[in-house]
């Protein structure tokens, strides 16, 4: 469970850094995952992300730091149905358009939300079990 926490951790790093991006320079967030220049509210709306981004990682960090391991399920199983979504969306997108270029950017957050989600269903079914 030590590994999965730390994990955790990492992904709050990864957050708050693209929290900060996406409130600072949205266009440079895009870049990452598109050679498309995005400019307008299509950019704001991705500052509103950073904005959406800051309470979760407050949320997610809070729960580790205090090791409240029943507030960090809560948010742990939260944040699961969001990597199944995202999972689930970027399949479907890639199929309905399979001439569009995989980014780094695009590849490493799909492999680190891969990751995380076996790491959530790792540290939830442990913290299951325990409670039990």
């Amino acid at each position: 469970m030590k590994i999965a926490r730390i994990i955790f951790y990492i992904e709050v790093l990864l957050s708050s850094y693209a929290a900060v991006i996406d409130l600072v320079n949205p266009a440079e967030f895009v870049a990452e995952y598109t050679p498309h220049k995005v400019t307008g509210i299509p950019l704001e709306i991705i500052r509103w992300y950073g904005v959406q981004l800051v309470p979760l990682v407050y949320l997610e960090f809070t729960a580790l730091w205090q090791k409240r391991d029943d507030r960090l399920a809560w948010v742990l199983g939260a944040f699961l149905i969001g990597d199944f979504l995202q999972i689930l969306l970027t399949v479907n997108y890639m199929q309905a358009h399979p001439a569009t270029p995989w980014t780094f950017g695009f590849i490493f957050s799909l492999v680190v939300v891969v990751v995380l989600a076996v790491t959530r269903i790792y540290w939830l079914s442990h913290y299951r079990n325990q409670s039990k």
